[in-house]
């Protein structure tokens, strides 16, 4: 069912509840944590309004997959709400000129979804920041958040070139590695075949960034290869993704997910390139050096860190070293993860 689809549901399932209070918001006094220097701490002011889930979409960069939004998969986070309220508000930004709708949603679209289950106002900080601006405060949320899949990440960057004009200026501005956008930009071009991606969905929390760069490689190889896997994997059946909650479809995805890239992958020539080492770089300097990157043969891994480059990039340039190191960790994860 899509996303436009679940939207007019829940519409006219509000339609018919009773009518609440009308929009209101409520405005919210944090004081600053400082050092103690003596001043008087600063006072930070949001503005925190209530809003039908009716009245909001999502934001068209949004980074959520509509996996996410089923009531087995939002049961606790509804259940949570129902009890205690809604704890961490959204962030959305008003819409001009639209019958249906007032809001867009930049981030908090699983807490949306769960409160127009719930028949239960949206709680969203607002803003009026450009797109430029709303994706960097997307991907700070994202850096925070342990459920958003690396594929969604990589979907949702894809997106978002457009708006920085070219990948090397989201780089910049959003403060990544060129190598580190390069991978995810990479691993985004898997939507470009359909078949694959009918597998993968069901799934899409479970494939990590190692395993979609491995896959969209090996696909785009040659003509020959990518047509052999479009037909191994239309003759696949997709696994089941409905009736299960959060913590059961996130087990089986983490499960299958790998296996079905590995069946995708098996051919009868791939026996003979398995003792080819795998190369993944993250970071490289000005003379086209590794500086980070990390080798796969025979079962091994092998992490290369050049800790003096690494610090001399840092200090000169604004490379943000905890960034690469956490992409390098993750997808180093992957394998500890792999079944």
């Amino acid at each position: 069912m899509g996303l436009k689809k679940r939207l007019d549901i829940t519409k006219k399932k509000l339609a018919q509840e009773p009518e609440e209070s009308t929009q209101g918001s409520q405005e919210y006094s944090f004081p600053a944590v400082e050092p103690s220097t003596g001043k008087k701490p600063e006072t930070i002011r949001k503005i925190l309004v209530k809003i039908d889930p009716a009245r909001c979409r999502p934001w068209k960069y949004h980074n959520r997959n509509e996996w996410w939004l089923t009531s087995e998969r939002s049961e606790a986070l509804v259940d949570s709400i129902k009890q205690q309220g809604q704890m961490q508000p959204g962030i959305v930004r008003r819409i001009e000129n639209d019958p249906d709708y007032d809001y867009e949603i930049i981030f908090g679209l699983r807490r949306w979804y769960a409160c127009s289950l719930a028949n239960i106002k949206y709680t969203a900080e607002t803003t009026s920041a450009d797109d430029n601006t709303c994706a960097r405060m997307m991907l700070d949320e994202n850096e925070q958040s342990q459920d958003v899949s690396e594929l969604e990440k990589c979907f949702s960057m894809a997106d978002q070139v457009a708006l920085f004009g070219t990948a090397s200026e989201l780089a910049r501005q959003l403060n990544l590695t060129k190598q580190i956008v390069g991978r995810r930009l990479s691993a985004a071009k898997l939507r470009n075949y359909p078949s694959v991606m009918s597998l993968l969905t069901p799934v899409i929390t479970g494939v990590s960034l190692q395993k979609a760069k491995d896959l969209i490689d090996y696909i785009e190889q040659d003509t020959l290869t990518a047509k052999r896997v479009n037909k191994i994997a239309s003759e696949l059946q997709a696994p089941s993704a409905g009736g299960k909650t959060l913590s059961e479809s996130m087990d089986q995805a983490k499960s299958l997910a790998p296996k079905i890239i590995d069946t995708l992958m098996k051919t009868d020539s791939q026996a003979s390139k398995a003792d080819k080492p795998r190369i993944t770089t993250y970071l490289i300097n000005k003379k086209g050096n590794a500086v980070a990157s990390m080798s796969e043969s025979k079962g091994k891994v092998t992490v290369t860190l050049d800790i003096a480059k690494l610090k001399k990039l840092k200090e000169k340039t604004q490379v943000d070293g905890d960034k690469v190191l956490d992409t390098l960790l993750n997808d180093l994860r992957g394998y500890f993860d792999e079944e």
